[in-house]
């Protein structure tokens, strides 16, 4: 059976960010937006589940639990994703490869 390819959405932030829906683990699809990053591809937010979600360059999928909306909103509009990433979402929150 073919795998169906994710659904491809475009909406305005400042300039176009284009937004991927990923298929996680237990059936949950969270919406990523693509950012600009030599090491991130992609962050993705479940709000009711405080599910954080970092696509990484090399395809690694990284799942953090437990993530307070405060940090996903400060790791949108850090000025660097990778300072942010380093500083206060890794060694920070339990997490699993997807």
């Amino acid at each position: 059976m073919e795998k169906k390819k994710p659904r491809l959405s475009r909406k305005q932030k400042s300039g176009v960010t284009i937004t991927k829906t990923f298929p996680s683990s237990k059936a949950l699809a969270i919406e990523h937006t693509m950012v600009v990053s030599d090491m991130i591809s992609s962050i993705g937010y479940n709000r009711s589940k405080e599910i954080l979600e970092v696509l990484f360059s090399n395809n690694k999928l990284h799942k953090y639990k437990a993530v307070p909306h405060n940090i996903y909103m400060s790791f949108m509009t850090a000025p660097t994703y990778n300072t942010f990433y380093n500083e206060y979402v890794k060694d920070q929150f339990d997490f699993e490869v997807i």
